[in-house]
């Protein structure tokens, strides 16, 4: 049972500088960009036209992760689009189905704004620990094949990543 909302970020803007200071420093810092450049990014999400936009999964106590829709979040890959992007989910709050829940409510937008493919590229960033989700989704250290959205299918990129392609999907597949 979720103990928790997902919603469109439009309407939680209050959790607009948290999430711009989590992506900020889990992506953008190391690439020498300021906080400033994802605060304006941040930004975009609010415009009535997404994509760009983001949802924000919150619960009485406050903020608990945020995931973005955008149109190319690879630039060896611009022909693909849209993107789930910039998946957070606050540490305490991991392994519940926050991350999950983020992804699936932002394909079903996807869904909802025409699109039939969603795409999701997953970076395994070192000294991070735990199963991260991209390893849940390849099927890392689980002895199992790639599990991906209903309809789906999971590929290496190369140098960590995993490119998750398929359908939109009306159900997210549990990923165990």
């Amino acid at each position: 049972m979720l103990t928790f909302q997902i919603s469109d970020f439009r309407e939680q803007q209050r959790y607009g500088a948290i999430i711009a200071d989590r992506v900020w420093n889990a992506w953008w810092r190391n690439a020498g960009r300021s906080v400033s450049d994802v605060e304006r990014h941040v930004v975009e999400m609010a415009r009535d036209h997404p994509p760009p936009m983001a949802v924000v999964a919150h619960d009485d106590h406050g903020y608990l992760g945020s995931a973005f829709l955008i149109h190319s979040d690879m630039e060896e890959r611009p022909q693909y689009s849209p993107w789930v992007a910039a998946v957070w989910v606050e540490a305490a709050e991991r392994r519940r189905g926050v991350g999950r829940a983020l992804i699936a409510e932002a394909a079903k937008i996807a869904g909802s704004l025409g699109y039939r493919v969603v795409y999701i590229c997953c970076r395994q960033e070192p000294g991070t620990g735990g199963i991260l989700l991209e390893d849940r989704l390849a099927g890392r250290g689980t002895g199992r094949r790639p599990k991906a959205p209903i309809g789906s299918e999971a590929r290496p990129c190369g140098d960590g990543r995993l490119t998750i392609a398929g359908p939109v999907f009306k159900e997210m597949q549990r990923f165990r």
